[in-house]
This record gives C-alpha cells, structure tokens and sequence, in this order.
C-alpha cells in the first residue's frame, strides 16, 4: 500500500542503489509525496532513465539519475560534486545500495568478502563523509541507512554479509551521536526478507525457514519497506535518532 501525503514537499533526497528492488520503490513514495530526488545507480539504463521521467512528471518534481561504482571512490567523489554544483540543499539521504554473498564461511573467498564490506558498508561510509559536510554546513539533514535483521540474527551461510549489515547498524549509531548537535538526524532499518534480487541468492531451504520464522508468513513488498524509510527520512520522526527500525514481519 502507498501513501501520498506530501510529507516530503519541497525536500531534496539523494537515494543509493535506486536502480531496482527497495531503492526504485522508496524513489517513487518519495516522488509521489513531493520530494525531488538524485536516483544513484552504478550503470546508466534507457529504461530506468524513462521511468524516472514518467515518475517526475506525474508527480511535478525532478528525479535526475546518477552514475557511479559504490567502489570507485573517485567515481563516488566526481558524483557528488555534480549534485554539489547544482547549489540545492541536501535534506535526505538514503544509504540502500548492496549486495549479497551467501556461502558457508569455509566456501567463501576472502576477495568476495572484501568486495561485499566495501559495497554495503565502506562505500557508505565514503559517500556519507561527502554528503554530512553540506549538511553540517547548512545545520539540517535526515540520513536512513538500509541494514538488515540479519545484522541482529544472523544466518547459516550468510556471515559476512550478515557482519556487513551489524557494521552499519553501528555506523548509525555512532554518526547520530556525532552528527546530533548539527541538526542531523541518522536512523537505519532491518528490513525482513523482501521480494528484491537479493532473494535469489537464497537457497529454498533457508528461504524456507526464513518465512517460517516470520510472524506475518509472508516476504515483504518494497513499497513496505520504503514507507518506513519515508516515515524516518520525513519530519514525522524529528525526535528520532539513532534507531534501527525492525522492519521484518516479526521476525
């Protein structure tokens, strides 16, 4: 189910990973509730380009792509600095871009294991440092950073990716701490198991009992999650910070 009301009017939020899954979903609620929007993704697509125009129009705000590797910093840097010349203000930020690795520890290559802490945590690290100090600058922000329940629980097969969702959690943590007396607020959500790419890197079994863990029985929507985001990202949570939103079903 979506929402739409105009909770966002007038806000400017740059969104990671917007390309598919929970990114395209919290792009459109937040487009149909009245913010104008960077849309990241790591590889420009004639499709996902007409969308975000058919998006815009219908919802009279911009929505304008943007192109960068989460592990090229100097693709990362190069992509914020065209936002930067835009002179806009930065209100939200939403740190969704990931992937997903899953194999019993023994199996799995410290190479991928590098690949998959630089994309879902040191890249938003990175990207985070660019976006903070305009915020500081202009003493107002909401950063929303897309962890896990797996970053709770963990799961068989899915340690490092599981470790790389707990390092965010406490990333959150700590930059709400720090970015506080600035006017910036820094909350995260642990999705459940959701109906994205990511899924199909699950095995039957573990989806299995993934659901049968879920109080709701069910995979969540990523308009689902995306409600949440724009809840925290959106000055209903303005006395919010430094939480991780379970957002999973009951798990």
């Amino acid at each position: 189910m979506q929402y739409k009301n105009n909770l966002l009017q007038n806000k400017n939020a740059i969104v990671t990973g917007s390309g598919s899954g929970i990114g395209y979903a919290t792009i459109q609620v937040f487009a149909e509730n009245g913010a104008n929007i960077w849309a990241c993704a790591h590889k420009k697509n004639e499709s996902f380009e007409y969308n975000l125009l058919q998006l815009a129009e219908k919802n009279q705000v911009w929505i304008r792509p943007i192109y960068f590797e989460m592990t090229d910093e100097n693709q990362m840097k190069e992509a914020f600095l065209k936002i930067k010349k835009e002179k806009q203000k930065i209100d939200i930020l939403i740190n969704n871009a990931g992937i997903s690795y899953d194999a019993l520890l023994p199996m799995l290559s410290m190479k991928k294991s590098h690949e998959l802490f630089e994309i879902n945590f040191f890249a938003h690290i990175q990207f985070t440092q660019f976006v903070s100090r305009q915020m500081m600058r202009e003493k107002q922000g909401s950063i929303v950073n897309v962890a896990s329940y797996l970053g709770f629980d963990g799961n068989r097969g899915q340690t490092m990716y599981s470790a790389s969702k707990a390092a965010i959690n406490a990333m959150t943590k700590s930059l709400a701490k720090e970015f506080a007396e600035y006017g910036i607020r820094v909350n995260a959500i642990a999705p459940g198991v959701v109906d994205t790419k990511l899924i199909d890197t699950m095995s039957e079994s573990d989806f299995a009992r993934a659901i049968e863990k879920c109080a709701l029985h069910r995979i969540a929507e990523p308009i689902e999650i995306a409600n949440m985001i724009m809840v925290l990202a959106s000055d209903l949570s303005s006395y919010v910070t430094g939480e991780i939103v379970r957002v999973d079903g009951g798990m």
